[in-house]
């Protein structure tokens, strides 16, 4: 995870699965395991299971949802490293699609 972190110029990684879930009434669901993962020592500082129905508008709530969440788990990660640190410079953040 350092060396692709490295090769990125990132501090925190974005991981996680995607599911589809077929269930016996005919319904299909996706089921997104998004998790937030600080590159220095590997930890997890924010992950969270989203279940939905596959429709477009319930794939974008939940994509409004995993980027609120992670914004305020970076934004507390970040205040108390900074705070334990006196390290007052900002995370190195880059958006990269998988291919």
């Amino acid at each position: 995870m350092s060396v692709i972190a490295e090769e990125l110029g990132v501090d925190y990684l974005m991981e996680g699965t995607v599911q589809v879930v077929h269930s016996g009434d005919g319904t299909t669901s996706v089921r997104i395991r998004p998790q937030l993962i600080r590159t220095l020592d590997e930890s997890h500082v924010w992950a969270d299971t989203f279940t939905v129905p596959l429709s477009v508008p319930e794939l974008f709530r939940v994509q409004a949802a995993v980027a609120n969440d992670v914004a305020e788990a970076l934004d507390v990660s970040m205040c108390a490293r900074r705070a334990r640190s006196g390290c007052h410079h900002s995370p190195r953040i880059k958006v990269v699609s998988p291919r």
